[in-house]
């Protein structure tokens, strides 16, 4: 089921990429562990308004043992339906109406 929160970003300021520290820090952390590190300057969230939508169940079949191609399908559809989620709702809830989600 895809569900995307709007503004959620905007609940912690984060030290800018461009330090060097903060990016050796980001790059290392990420290799290690592999997801990234957010390094946030305050401890207590700021006070902002944050949506959270959800979208229709996505039917899967079961599967008894998916092979790599059949779970990169269905992880696609999904990217897919967040996208359509993303989009559907973006001019009434995110601070910037014109801003395209992306997925990495």
């Amino acid at each position: 089921m895809p569900v995307y929160s709007y503004n959620e970003c905007h609940t912690y300021d984060q030290f800018s990429m461009d330090y060097a520290l903060v990016r050796w820090i980001k790059s290392t952390f990420q290799g290690v562990f592999g997801i990234s590190l957010p390094l946030v300057k305050n401890i207590i969230p700021q006070k902002c308004d944050v949506t959270t939508v959800i979208g229709d169940p996505i039917v899967v079949p079961h599967i008894e043992e998916p092979d790599r191609e059949t779970v990169a399908a269905w992880l696609n559809v999904y990217k897919q339906k967040l996208v359509e989620l993303f989009d559907k709702h973006k001019a009434e809830y995110n601070h910037d109406p014109e801003s395209v989600l992306q997925l990495v």
